[in-house]
């Protein structure tokens, strides 16, 4: 079965890569996604093989680094990098590729060098004449599911972590009735008001399936150690046998005592308490581990008393 889901989450050195490659920061301006596709398929064909196919697409929806804010506009499908990834079949090799648009000129960059964690299996070249398999295309079918509509009408501030789009296979997430043999997008929000939600978009269907789980509510904004202040890194990512998270506390700082941190399913269901550790270490990384877990997917939640919430997505692979 090949794993559910191009899981493109961009770190901090990603980003800074991103924003390297660039002449003026001002001048980077959202797209959608089929706009920066021939310059990274040129990218990829020049770096990685001549036969480089696009197998998978994503993007984060919301980050702020050293002033940049990298965003995805749920009204316009924009966002202000994508990342492709590209298979070579005879080399049987993967690369991703990121591309910012400066002015009217698209620039990519490989990224091949930085961890990502991408999953085995996406050989299969990219399906992109769907009805919504555009990222403008895809956020008006959207906004036409009643789950999603009650979602942005209770938080209409929230905006998703990172979305993909790939061929997802045989994935339980969905409905026995959503049709598979397709790409699909898949666009995710954790931790906005504690509140998580998962939507999937067929790219050649339309078919729209959104799922909400609400945890308990215990952030509390305004902090004086504010998320902005603070960082999660897990490596290796994906995981094999065990997996270290560590959080970066500015200077000066400490965890609250009531600092609480997860390891959680795409249902929201709390697979791994890490929380009596967390508050031993105070930000010191933290091992544990995934021999018992499943593969798939995941993601890290921390969260507390004066700590706004930070999710990373975390990969377990054996």
């Amino acid at each position: 079965m090949r794993l559910f889901l191009l899981r493109i989450a961009l770190t901090a050195s990603t980003l800074l890569l991103l924003i390297l490659a660039g002449t003026e920061r001002a001048a980077a301006q959202a797209y959608p996604m089929k706009e920066g596709l021939p310059a990274a398929t040129k990218k990829a064909q020049d770096t990685l093989a001549k036969d480089a196919i696009l197998v998978g697409v994503g993007t984060v929806g919301n980050l702020d680094f050293s002033g940049i804010n990298l965003t995805f506009d749920l009204s316009s499908g924009n966002a202000t990098a994508w990342v492709y990834l590209f298979y070579s079949p005879s080399l049987q090799k993967s690369l991703p590729i990121a591309v910012i648009k400066l002015l009217i000129i698209y620039q990519a960059v490989g990224i091949g060098e930085i961890p990502l964690p991408i999953p085995d299996g996406l050989t299969d070249t990219l399906d992109l004449d769907g009805q919504t398999s555009n990222s403008n295309q895809m956020v008006k079918r959207l906004e036409t599911d009643t789950a999603y509509q009650r979602f942005r009408t209770e938080l209409p501030g929230a905006k998703p972590n990172f979305l993909s789009l790939a061929e997802l296979g045989d994935f339980s997430q969905l409905p026995g009735d959503f049709p598979l043999n397709q790409p699909i997008w898949s666009i995710f929000f954790t931790g906005e008001q504690d509140s998580t939600m998962s939507c999937f978009v067929g790219a050649n269907s339309g078919n729209v399936f959104c799922r909400r789980v609400s945890l308990p509510t215990s952030a509390v904004p305004g902090s004086s150690i504010p998320g902005s202040d603070m960082s999660l890194s897990v490596v290796p990512n994906p995981a094999n046998s065990s997996l270290s998270v560590g959080v970066r506390i500015p200077d000066g700082k400490m965890l609250p005592a009531d600092a609480r941190m997860g390891l959680y399913n795409l249902r929201g269901e709390q697979v791994l308490d890490l929380s009596s550790t967390l508050a031993g270490n105070n930000g010191l990384p933290l091992t544990f581990s995934t021999d018992a877990l499943p593969s798939g997917n995941y993601y890290i939640r921390l969260h507390g008393q004066g700590i706004q919430p930070m999710t990373i997505p975390v990969a377990v692979e054996h």
